[in-house]
């Protein structure tokens, strides 16, 4: 995988150089939009990750494959998670030559690093967004869905939703104090924007994030030529920037108009994401009691919440289904 593709309609399981074809039907061109889901995960997220893959399995319609990717240490744990629309990818064949897994680092939630002479270390919520941008190389897919391991469905939802015939949906959050943030003025930089108080700092609100494949190429392509190194060099050792202001940034500011996306403010996925929005909050109600657009929830899990209690949860809401 290091330079090819992902066959359009082909499952592949990859485990190191071992790979595993199942062929289906190809869809022609007339076709609905075909999605990639991507979700990358690790062991501590593993029980949520599966409420996820359960959830989507029994909710989610349109034409979806979802593909999970971890570390090479996490992949006996994913393994059975693999199915017809569902593809275990290790790590190490997504990125680019010459990367070395560097382990655990103890005490600290998504610590762990790779590492290569090029890049030097990327840490683990580095290497979640670089996992992510590099992905769009390999897949086949028109557009992409970002589900992390800690989003799960309690309602029926078309994937075509994200879509209008082949336009792509682009959620326009964006706040005006955030462009000092460190991330923020760091992904404005990467792709040519200065950060300055006249301008609004793109900053998805949306748990469920939505990319036009090509898109993504043209930034990495542009990043490339601006930068005056591979994209993922001139990354790889940053330590603040973030894929999605990267994206919402270059579609707002350096293409502008692009024919590709149509606007979409509504948060289809409703969610819990700081200490702060959680304080006083019951589980329970939060999840049942959804926007009528609403079908999935977002339960960040560095939050703590009680994992027997959304599992509860998402079971009652396969069961009435």
């Amino acid at each position: 995988m290091h330079g090819g593709s992902i066959p359009s309609g082909t499952s592949i399981l990859l485990l190191g150089n071992i790979h595993k074809v199942a062929q289906t039907k190809k869809r022609g061109p007339e076709a609905q939009m075909r999605w990639a889901v991507v979700t990358p995960s690790y062991s501590l997220d593993l029980e949520r990750c599966q409420l996820l893959c359960r959830s989507m399995d029994a909710f989610l319609a349109g034409p979806w494959h979802h593909y999970i990717i971890v570390d090479p240490v996490d992949l006996p744990l994913f393994l059975p998670l693999a199915g017809p629309r569902r593809t275990i990818i290790n790590k190490k064949d997504v990125l680019p030559k010459g990367f070395h897994f560097g382990g655990k680092i103890p005490l600290i939630r998504l610590g762990r690093w790779w590492w290569s002479l090029r890049h030097g270390p990327v840490f683990g919520w580095q290497m979640q967004q670089y996992v992510k941008m590099l992905m769009a190389g390999l897949l086949e897919e028109e557009a992409m869905a970002f589900f992390d391991s800690d989003v799960f469905f309690l309602r029926p939802f078309d994937i075509g939703t994200f879509a209008k015939g082949h336009k792509v949906r682009f959620n326009p959050s964006v706040h005006v104090f955030l462009w000092e943030n460190a991330d923020v003025a760091s992904s404005m930089r990467i792709v040519g924007v200065e950060p300055t108080p006249d301008k609004t700092a793109f900053w998805g609100q949306e748990q469920i994030v939505t990319w036009h494949r090509q898109t993504v190429l043209d930034m990495l392509d542009y990043i490339t030529k601006l930068q005056g190194k591979p994209w993922h060099e001139a990354i790889g050792r940053k330590l603040n920037f973030a894929e999605y202001h990267l994206y919402g940034t270059y579609v707002l500011y350096v293409q502008k108009n692009n024919p590709h996306l149509f606007d979409d403010e509504l948060l289809y996925c409703k969610s819990l994401w700081t200490r702060d929005q959680a304080v006083g909050v019951d589980v329970r109600e939060f999840c049942l009691t959804l926007a009528p657009h609403q079908s999935a929830v977002c339960i960040q899990s560095s939050l703590g919440a009680d994992i027997a209690t959304i599992t509860s949860i998402v079971d009652e809401a396969i069961a009435a289904k």
